[in-house]
């Protein structure tokens, strides 16, 4: 096995964040292109009118505060919406790993569409604009002992990879995300340990494989498994179709220490580019 290689160190770092900070607009805007792209194609008579785009955008700045996310259902209304509310999305917003550090969620529908962000929530507004209809829902946020993506830099690698894990906005499932980027040699399994977690009652995380054009020519999956203290307690595969998949498991409060084992499966597993961010949770 590879000598052990600090995650944290700084050769190269400042200029892979640089670099990561200078091509997250031009990645949002390459896949705000392909949305608007498939939502052209896909509007008709019934979408909304400029007028109703407005009236909606307008109720959202009034009523949102900052610590507040905006979602749109169906998906490909996206870029439609961002015409009118885009000053109020922020790229972490975009980027989000999931959408429960938030204290609340507008979300904006067409024809009686809803977001998965909103399920099992009950809204304290609702507000008709043609076929749009504007919900709020107000929740609890997550209370976040440990940030695994923020901390990144804390992380011990170690493991045969290509390069290092960093901190990226990656394309993972036609979504941006920001996230670990960690790519193990083929047949291969690299790791980024974490000491002295601050853990609460659960780890939540999600794991995908970035990079369209590397998931058409590389068809074998990545896998993750998440030990804790020792213990590997859940595996999950990612192929090329699963997108953003979710992971969570259960952990006793305290200090502890996590490893995320990052597996391209099969000898095939050529750059086979492994996405995730995770959180401690109270």
């Amino acid at each position: 096995m590879a000598a052990d290689v600090p995650a944290s160190d700084t050769d190269g770092t400042l200029d892979i964040v640089r670099l990561a900070k200078g091509l997250a607009p031009a990645l949002l805007t390459v896949l705000a292109a392909v949305y608007s792209l498939v939502a052209v194609c896909r509007a008709d008579s019934s979408t909304a009118t400029e007028a109703e785009w407005g009236a909606i955008a307008e109720s959202v700045r009034k009523g949102r505060t900052p610590d507040e996310l905006i979602v749109f259902a169906p998906p490909w209304i996206d870029p439609l919406g961002r015409q009118y509310l885009g000053d109020q999305m922020t790229i972490a917003m975009a980027a989000r790993m999931d959408s429960a550090r938030y204290s609340g969620i507008w979300e904006i529908g067409l024809n009686g569409e809803r977001a998965p962000e909103t399920k099992g929530l009950a809204s304290d507004k609702i507000e008709h604009a043609g076929p749009l209809t504007l919900r709020h829902y107000p929740q609890v946020p997550a209370i976040v002992t440990y940030d695994f993506t923020a901390q990144w830099r804390s992380g011990k690698a170690s493991g045969p990879m290509q390069g290092r894990p960093n901190l990226s906005l990656e394309e993972v499932g036609f979504e941006p995300h920001q996230c670990i980027k960690v790519v193990p040699r083929p047949d291969q399994t690299a790791v980024v340990a974490f000491s002295q977690v601050a853990l609460g009652s659960k780890i939540v995380g999600f794991v995908g494989l970035a990079d369209i054009f590397t998931r058409r020519d590389i068809r074998a999956p990545g896998k993750l498994a998440l030990h804790v203290n020792g213990e590997r307690l859940t595996t999950v595969v990612a192929g090329i179709n699963s997108g953003w998949k979710r992971f969570e498991v259960a952990t006793k409060a305290g200090i502890g220490d996590v490893e995320f084992h990052l597996t391209a499966v099969g000898p095939k597993a050529r750059d086979r580019r492994i996405c995730f961010a995770a959180e401690a949770r109270k």
